[in-house]
């Protein structure tokens, strides 16, 4: 059985687990932001290439050639 005299000092123990725990969780999401961002950058660069590639490729609508008319 655990002591009286030992449990005060389990306390700030386990708040530093916890305390290492909360770190090493804001830093994996801290190490994956410059990845997200580049992945959304990369997309958005490839969307733009692909909407001017369909502006460049699209074929206009048939104007029609009508006739010169002689002047009187």
């Amino acid at each position: 059985m655990i002591s009286e005299a030992s449990k005060p000092a389990q306390a700030p123990l386990q708040m530093a687990i916890q305390h290492e725990i909360a770190r090493q969780n804001q830093t994996k999401i801290l190490d994956t932001a410059p990845f997200i961002v580049l992945l959304l950058i990369a997309a958005h660069v490839l969307a733009l290439v692909y909407g001017i590639y369909k502006l460049a490729t699209s074929k206009l609508p048939q104007r029609r050639v009508e006739p010169l008319k002689k002047r009187s």
